[in-house]
């Protein structure tokens, strides 16, 4: 039997996952929002980098997206402090109906 020679299959590119995004990508990547991304990073829980081109005032805000994967795993396994939250606690079972002035709902 003879091996057939020329047919090779074309390989899939590898997907490589960007280490810095925007405040936008990082949101989007993280399910959180770009004003609690602002915070994180106002409090150095997750690392960011301003860049910006030597003489410019203004930039673009990178997020690390290494360290924001850490902050989340570290959630992991924590039990709530919200009572409302906790086994046992009563159930909400919803507000009370208000009448409206002057009618019938």
């Amino acid at each position: 039997m003879q091996a057939q020679v020329g047919l090779s299959l074309p390989m899939p590119a590898p997907q490589v996952r960007p280490r810095w995004g925007k405040k936008t990508i990082a949101a989007r990547y993280s399910g959180l929002s770009v004003r609690l991304l602002d915070d994180l990073v106002a409090r150095d829980i997750v690392r960011s980098s301003l860049v910006r081109q030597p003489g410019c005032a203004r930039g673009v805000r990178l997020i690390d997206l290494d360290s924001l994967d850490l902050f989340i795993e570290s959630g992991i396994g924590q039990k709530t402090d919200l009572e409302m939250n906790r086994d046992g606690a009563p159930k909400y079972r919803g507000g009370t109906r208000r009448k409206m002035r002057g009618g019938t709902r």
